[in-house]
Formats: C-alpha cells, structure tokens, sequence
C-alpha cells in the first residue's frame, strides 16, 4: 500500500463501564496493517477500570492515542460529535467498546472509499460472538445498500468527516441508533459501498444497547419522524379503511365488546381521528345494527364515511382486497378522485400508542416500498407444511442469536398502508413490502 504522509482515519471508542471488553477492543486497532490512524478513547462517566485501562494503552502509544475523560455520562451521540469536530483526519470510524475489527479492516475500507471521491460511507459484514468472544455466526449483509428498512451498522462504518459534518453530525435529540439517523442523512448525499465481507467482530451479551428493544423501537420512530418530510410537500389523499364483520363462529356483535370499558370500534375511530395523517376514513360494514349505533354516535368527526357494504364480501381476510377495492371505489365516487395512500384497520386488534399509526404512515412514504406492515419480530420457531412434509424454516431463539438477514416476522394483526396503486394492481403483498416493527406489549387481540 501507498505511504500516506498524514493520519487518514479517526477510530474512537466510547466506553461507559466497558472495562473487561476494552483490550480486546484497542489491541484490534494497533494490529491493524493499516497504520496511518489515530486512535480517541472516551470514558463517558465509568466507575469501573475503563480509565486505567485508557492511560495504560497512552502511555505506550503517546503519538497515536488521545484519552479523553468525562467524570459525568454525556452520551454516545454528544461524544460522537465531540471527536468530529476536533479530528484532522479524513475519514472516522467508531467501534464500539465490546467489538473489535479484523486485522485487515481499516486497509480494506480505507481502499474501497478511495476508489471514487464521491464515496462517503463504507460498511462491511461481521461475525457474531457470544459474550466470550466466541464465534457464533456471520452476518453478510451485502444488500443493505437497496434496502431502506434496515440500514448499515451504525458502529464500524468507515464515513467521511467533511460529509458527515455536512449534514449536521450526530442528531443528540436520538439516544440509540445513530445507524438509522446516518442513513437518512447521508444516503441521498453520498455513495455508499460495501466490502463483502465480514470485517469486524459484534458481541453478543445482556448488557448491550441493542437489547434494549423497547428502546430501539422508540427512538427509531423519532428518527423515522424526523426525516419524512414528504407530507409537507404534497398533501396526500390518505384514506384509512375500517372493515368490520360483526359476528364469528365463537363472537357475536364483535364491533361491541369492550377492552377497558370502551367498545373496539371506539377504540379504532378514535385512533383514526387522532391521526395527523388521516384526512378520510370510510367504516365498512354490512351489519344494521353498527350502522345505527355509528349514525347515533354524536363525537364522530367529519372525516368518517359509512359504506354499507353487500354481505358478499364478508367472507373472511381472503376477500379483503375486495373489500378495500369496494371501499375505494365508493370514496372515488364521492370524492371524483382515488386516494394516494389507503390504510387498513383491524377493529379485532387494540393498537395501545395510538401514535404507532401515524408512523406506519411515516415508514411507507420514507421507504419508498408500496406498502407497509405492522409486524412483530417472530423470535420462536417458524415451521411451514408443504406436500404433507413439515418443515422448520427458521430456528429463532433456539439458534441462540439473531441474524438481521434471517429474522422473521408476522403480521400483528393491526394495522397496514400501501399507495393505492399497489392495491390496483394487485401488488400489495409483492416484493415492494416496508415494515414498521411493533413491540409484544403495545398490541393486544381479542379474537
């Protein structure tokens, strides 16, 4: 490799009680064959050994290392931004306090970022280990370039110091994934590009961020939020559908039972007329008697339509692309014009944060798919019956790891949104699918 005059790259490690991991973390960085580095260790407010362990790497490598100290917690995001606006290098690199990189990494990444001076991001596969460090699987995700639903890590991504100042640096407001927050701000600005291969090392353990799952979910959603801006430039037809069968084999007069003392299909209407998204909403239904009580009922907005629907189309969810069809035809009628977005509610299922509607909507727009899932992670064995064989197609937790390229998930029941064209052309379940990830507790079903 060329001689380099200067430091190129920045990697830095923020370490919050980490101490045990931290050797193998800052050893992985001084055997890199790649040598024109420097090398920032933060201690964001530890207790525990992750000072000594910093001044003793200092103290045998003074030209390469800057120890940086903080006697209170201020944050990754807060930190992150501190070390970019004080590096001369190029590039930077974060890597977490618990991982460390292949050998090869820094030179691996630094060529393919050369390669084109409009590459502003680099990001690699990587191993799995358990919390000893052992090996316990690979994620190769090579194709996350083309797909807006899970973004690069946001650890160990080789990025561009003058791109990622350019758009503003770490957003503080976030307190997890600073990942997904990088790739709305640089995927329109930059070229992104992989190394298809696994070039640093992930670890797995009970204390790390990500499985701080309720937390993710949360601040994923601030970010979605954030960085949709696409409502603001259009003002969008969104339709939300609310299709209702009164009476099962095992439930009579379903629209009228009660979860907390408020009947579903008060639950569903509230949650649609608190959207602000929503500006039109049909209820479709064929029972008399919900027709009546929803023609009574005083607090219901403007925004609500009731399309009496033929009892033909109450044949189950096998038909419910006809009865979204029937719907849109009806709100087409009315309003001389088809909806941009349709939306489909569950009265069988209680959304808890009414909020997560708005940001299913918030996902389809910004993912670009046509449409969009309310899904929850299927962390138990998922089998599947073909040609009377029964066949086990993913492990989950028995496999004792998840792999982002071999989750599974399933539909909870709730909620849905496609572009109206999706549903036209019968493409809602196509290939083009988005999620917004729901959390167990946030979702109940009553039949």
């Amino acid at each position: 490799m060329k001689k380099q005059k200067e430091d190129k790259i920045c990697v830095y490690i923020v370490s919050r009680n980490y101490g045990k991991f931290l050797k193998k973390s800052i050893g992985s960085v001084l055997a890199q064959t790649f040598k024109h580095w420097q090398l920032y260790l933060i201690n964001d407010g530890s207790t525990d050994s992750t000072l000594k362990i910093y001044n003793n790497f200092k103290k045998k490598n003074k030209k390469k290392i800057t120890v940086l100290n903080f006697k209170k917690s201020i944050g990754l995001q807060k930190l992150s931004n501190h070390v970019l606006k004080n590096i001369k290098t190029e590039y930077i690199l974060r890597l977490d306090a618990d991982d460390w990189l292949h050998e090869c990494a820094l030179e691996l990444m630094f060529n393919e970022i050369k390669k084109n001076k409009n590459n502003g991001l680099v990001y690699s596969g990587y191993y799995y280990t358990n919390i000893y460090g052992k090996i316990i699987g690979v994620e190769n995700n090579f194709d996350l370039i083309k797909n807006d639903n899970v973004p690069p890590h946001g650890a160990c991504c080789l990025i561009s110091v003058k791109d990622l100042i350019a758009v503003g640096g770490y957003s503080t407001e976030f307190k997890a994934q600073d990942g997904w927050d990088l790739w709305f701000k640089l995927k329109n600005k930059v070229k992104y590009k992989c190394i298809r291969l696994p070039l640093f090392y992930y670890r797995k353990h009970g204390y790390s961020l990500s499985d701080n799952y309720k937390k993710i979910l949360k601040e994923r959603s601030k970010i979605f939020k954030k960085n949709q801006n696409t409502y603001k430039k259009k003002n969008l037809d969104i339709l939300a559908i609310i299709p209702v069968k009164s009476n099962y084999i095992k439930k009579k007069d379903v629209p009228f039972i009660k979860y907390k003392s408020k009947k579903l299909i008060d639950i569903s209407i509230d949650m649609v007329d608190k959207s602000k998204k929503i500006n039109h909403s049909i209820i479709s239904t064929s029972d008399h008697k919900l027709i009546n009580y929803l023609k009574q009922k005083k607090k219901i907005s403007n925004k609500f339509q009731i399309l009496k629907r033929s009892p033909k189309l109450n044949s189950g969810i096998s038909r419910i692309e006809d009865v979204m069809l029937d719907s849109c035809n009806f709100f087409k009628k009315n309003k001389k014009k088809n909806p941009d977005i349709v939306v489909f509610i569950n009265i069988h299922t209680v959304v808890k944060n009414k909020g997560h509607l708005d940001q299913v909507l918030d996902t389809l727009v910004s993912s670009g798919k046509l449409s969009t899932f309310s899904v929850i992670k299927q962390s138990d064995p998922l089998f599947v019956l073909k040609r009377k064989n029964f066949f086990c197609i993913n492990k989950g937790r028995f496999d004792n790891l998840e792999y982002n390229n071999e989750l599974t998930y399933r539909y909870d029941n709730s909620i849905f949104a496609f572009w109206f064209e999706a549903l036209k052309t019968k493409s809602i379940f196509e290939k083009s699918i988005s999620f917004k990830e729901n959390s167990r507790d946030n979702v109940i079903n009553i039949l």
